[in-house]
């Protein structure tokens, strides 16, 4: 499994490290993925994924995104919230 970069955020370490400990790997479709995100559009959830900020699992001609990525995007987004600018 890939390692994650050291974080000034405990809550992102912890619960990363919570995740890689489990070795869960779950998919889920990118409608799914779009309605965790709090039903996002499509034109801000493709955004993301060119941003770098999520990743798309192909196969055929479904996209996925995994699930342990999509709770790291979100744990990444809360931690922006708390740092001080």
């Amino acid at each position: 499994m890939p390692t994650l970069p050291q974080t000034a955020c405990p809550v992102l370490a912890t619960e990363a490290a919570n995740a890689r400990d489990r070795g869960l790997i779950a998919l889920g479709e990118h409608e799914e993925a779009r309605h965790q995100l709090g039903g996002i559009s499509h034109s801000t959830f493709y955004a993301l994924i060119k941003e770098g900020e999520l990743s798309l699992v192909k196969i055929g001609s479904r996209s996925f995104v995994q699930a342990e990525e999509l709770d790291e995007f979100l744990r990444r987004k809360r931690c922006e919230g708390r740092m001080p600018s």
